[in-house]
């Protein structure tokens, strides 16, 4: 838009620039309850109101008024529909490729190197990293970084972090008391106390944010739930200092604060019918999203930080030739340059200005934020091998110290992820940890995996005849959803076990044991065959002996002198050791949970009471419902396209597609096994799939355009894939 047009067509926008929000709805002289229902949409921002450019407010508030749009798959189909349309444009999507450095050459980009160490010559880069992070470690040599782009970074404030409890809560939004998609709540609607309240995370919170996704996406859960999220914005400061064996307490705590908050205002105390829960922090987006300090809204939308400020000066903000930014840090809206507009705005722009010419020259590369973020979910390790025992004839405990002296907080129920070359396959498989988060914190640090013989997929047995004492394998901890939330579960736990899914559950008694997880019990009833399949029956026998609060029922199917409980895991059985209020989980194979998950049923518990931890790739994959009959025996081939090669590889029908990639020394992404978690997420370019209908852990998005999971994933005819490199 031209100046003439800007000023002819929009004066008042020009009249208003530079000045506050606060300021602006002053002169409107409106009744209390009207700045009060104005100002709550701040939290959309990050600024309180005397601070926030009313320009930027008014864009916010213009967009709201506007309505809201939801995409029918919710954020997913956005990304997923421009990668089809800019691939249909020639370009190439490359997953999981995290680029490491941008190379730089006489002020100009001259490349990319990934984190694999593959380098890409180029003459542009957008970037989506935030500039402070690719100004002080990404740019090589270091040399290359102006010291304008140095003091560029300094002299931003990074905007607020959200802390977000994510919801699904059995019944409909009216039975929960639930009416609007969005509510805003508080002690108070002064922004500027509320900005002050909110350094200060020790203290209970007193504005929060509620969105129900129901009323905008009827579907996002299944019939009978409401899917309900609290989010509160705070600064980054108090997190700097958080401890990493802290943490998840504190997560805990501050989303309990956030659900008091909103349940004294709502009037419906849900707590009890809470079917899922996840909490997020700054840690959180920093793990997932990249973002600087956890700061999602990037620098922030203050007056010295005003869009009109930022686009005069946008010239001045490009220090690397061929160097772009793209996201949240980058300028909010279209602004405009200072010549049309009032004396005030031009003032913000020369406040901005002498601000990053005092700011720091000095690189500041450290984020707190992210560093805590590695040590919760590195994404390396090596373990090493400490000592290898016996936990029955067929299954053996090992061992495990961290290389470096430090394994992440996990908890009972989470997994290790070990990356195994045999041979010429490089093989990742999921093994959970069966001693207790407790032994991790100690002088000497360990985890314990135990593991069966004669296990499908190569890798047990591989275990049992080739790791021994200080052998060192790769991998990667902690992983996993299967775990007791006190958010969530009660603490009367009964647990379902069968062959080894007996060790999240040996974790968990002995966390008990310690008094590590107050005022609960375990019951645990473990089927096995005969008494000679009991894993870690000595110690188990040992905690139940110290501990009154475990309990272990051994239920044995084909062992005649077996004195205690015989056959199978029924219903009555699990009726006669159960107590009012439980929550039941269960880890075993696929057949053992079909045939629990429906004694469950019977019983009438609610499905928010059972959480399941499923092996479902089942010895014979004609038993999965829709399976087609016959197809089992054939043989098919596969095209397989990573980057710019392609391999051609012969796949079994019976075994996973996943299978069939290692068995031809073609590595795949693994993680659990089970089709939940996405690490193995492919694309089908032709042909036909079955998928695992208990093991389906797809968005619905990637149903319709083609995208699978290679582990619980079986061919039906031959197929064209493409999957990430490793």
């Amino acid at each position: 838009m031209s100046k003439l047009k800007m000023l002819r067509e929009h004066p008042d926008f020009v009249r208003v620039a530079g000045y506050s929000a606060t300021e602006v709805i002053k002169t409107f002289d409106l009744p209390q309850k009207a700045v009060d229902i104005l100002t709550p949409y701040w939290i959309y921002v990050g600024e309180p109101m005397d601070n926030l450019p009313f320009t930027i407010y008014a864009y916010c508030m213009a967009d709201y008024f506007a309505g809201s749009f939801v995409p029918r798959h919710r954020s997913h189909e956005m990304s997923m529909k421009m990668q089809r349309r800019v691939e249909e444009n020639g370009a190439q999507f490359e997953f999981r490729q995290e680029v490491d450095k941008i190379l730089v050459k006489n002020g100009r980009v001259r490349g990319v190197r990934t984190r694999r160490g593959d380098e890409i010559a180029c003459d542009y880069v957008i970037c989506g990293a935030y500039p402070n992070r690719a100004y002080t470690q990404m740019i090589e040599p270091k040399s290359e970084v102006p010291e304008g782009a140095v003091k560029f970074v300094n002299g931003n404030r990074l905007n607020v972090c959200p802390v977000s409890v994510m919801l699904v809560i059995e019944g409909t939004p009216e039975e929960n008391g639930i009416t609007n998609y969005n509510t805003f709540s508080g002690e108070t609607m002064d922004t500027n106390e509320i900005w002050r309240n909110s350094r200060n995370i020790t203290e209970p919170y007193n504005f929060i944010t509620t969105v129900c996704l129901n009323y905008a996406v009827p579907d996002c859960v299944p019939e009978g739930y409401t899917h309900l999220s609290i989010t509160n914005l705070v600064p980054v400061d108090p997190f700097l200092n958080v401890k990493e064996e802290e943490y998840y307490d504190l997560k805990r705590r501050l989303a309990n604060e956030m659900m008091e908050e909103y349940i004294k205002v709502g009037g419906v105390d849900f707590r009890s019918r809470i079917a899922e829960i996840e909490v997020s922090t700054p840690m959180t987006i920093s793990h997932y999203v990249g973002a600087w300090k956890g700061s999602i809204y990037g620098y922030s939308h203050s007056m010295d930080n005003h869009v009109i400020a930022k686009k005069a000066m946008m010239a001045e903000d490009h220090f690397i030739e061929g160097l772009e930014f793209a996201g949240a840090h980058g300028v909010a809206g279209d602004g405009q340059g200072t010549q049309i507009t009032n004396g005030r705005a031009g003032r913000v722009t020369e406040l901005r200005r002498k601000k990053l010419a005092n700011a720091s020259s000095r690189p500041d590369p450290r984020d707190p934020i992210r560093e805590l973020a590695d040590r919760l979910h590195p994404a390396e390790m090596k373990f090493r091998c400490v000592s290898v025992t016996d936990a029955s004839p067929s299954a053996k405990t090992f061992r495990f110290e961290s290389v470096d002296g430090h394994i992440p907080v996990f908890q009972c129920g989470q997994f290790v992820n070990f990356r195994l070359r045999i041979g010429e396959s490089l093989l990742t498989r999921p093994y959970t940890i069966s001693s207790a988060p407790y032994e991790a914190r100690g002088e000497k640090p360990f985890f314990e995996i135990t593991v069966r013989r004669n296990v499908p997929y190569l890798v047990p047995d591989y275990l049992f005849e080739n790791v021994k004492p200080g052998d060192v394998l790769d991998g990667a901890l902690p992983f996993g959803t299967f775990y007791w939330e006190p958010l969530r579960d009660t603490k009367n736990i009964v647990a379902l076990a069968g062959g080894s899914g007996i060790t999240p559950f040996y974790s968990m008694a002995k966390e008990i044991a310690q008094g590590k997880m107050r005022g609960c019990t375990l019951t645990i009833l473990y089927g096995s065959v005969k008494s000679d399949d009991i894993v870690l029956k000595a110690e188990l026998d040992k905690v139940c002996a110290e501990c009154k609060a475990v309990k272990v029922v051994h239920v044995l199917s084909d062992d005649p002198t077996w004195q205690s409980e015989k056959g199978f895991i029924t219903k009555e059985l699990i009726e006669k050791y159960s107590s009012p209020d439980c929550t039941y989980m269960f880890c075993g194979p696929l057949a053992m949970f079909r045939f629990v998950s429906k004694a469950l049923d019977e019983m009438g518990v609610a499905k928010r009471r059972f959480r399941h931890d499923v092996v479902n790739n089942p010895a014979d994959i004609s038993t999965l419902p829709g399976y087609p009959v016959g197809t089992e025996k054939k043989m098919f081939k596969i095209c397989v396209v990573r980057g710019v090669r392609e391999d051609i590889i012969e796949a079994k029908a019976s075994e996973s597609v996943a299978v069939a990639l290692e068995r031809s020394a073609i590595p795949v992404d693994t993680h659990c096994r089970n089709g939940e978690c996405g690490f193995c997420r492919s694309q089908l370019l032709s042909g036909d799939i079955f998928v695992s209908p208990i093991g389906d852990g797809r968005r619905e998005m990637d149903k319709e355009m083609g995208w699978f999971h290679a582990c619980s994933s079986y061919p039906l005819s031959d197929l064209k894939i493409k999957i990430p490199i490793m």
